[in-house]
């Protein structure tokens, strides 16, 4: 069995990502987890998060597991961590003065957890495009 670290690097990066700001706003650093009680509720916040962690989770056992079903896992990962950036920033746009803030540059901007998590669905795409597969045994 040949492991994909690509695919564990991928992993790896959606779940530091979590723990980066992924917006700053006037020099206040916003976390997934810090905001949840911070903007009105910010359900978005919870839905980046679970699908930062189940990204991050696929991501590792996609790049363990051989075959079909660790490049299945892997391509998962990357559009799981693709949808919890665009979740976080529909979801700063739906709340009342979102779309100001998501425009309202440079005192307002994504930041590193942010950026880290689309890199961490690229390279999960790269290790689905790389992953190898079963050697068959005859």
């Amino acid at each position: 069995m040949k492991a994909n670290y690509i695919g564990i690097v991928a992993g790896i990066l959606a779940f530091v990502s979590i723990a980066l700001p992924w917006w700053t706003f006037f020099g206040i650093d916003v976390y997934l987890w810090g905001a949840m009680g911070m903007i009105g509720g910010a359900w978005f916040t919870y839905a980046a998060m679970a699908f930062a962690v189940i990204g991050g989770i696929l991501g590792i056992v996609g790049g363990i597991r051989p075959g079909d079903s660790g490049k299945k896992l892997l391509m998962g990962a990357g559009i799981l961590d693709i949808l919890a950036i665009v979740i976080f920033v529909a979801g700063f746009a739906t709340i009342p003065g979102g779309t100001t803030l998501l425009f309202y540059l440079p005192f307002a901007y994504l930041s590193y957890g942010f950026w880290l998590a689309l890199v961490a669905a690229i390279i999960a795409f790269v290790a689905y495009a790389k992953h190898p597969m079963e050697v068959g045994t005859s």
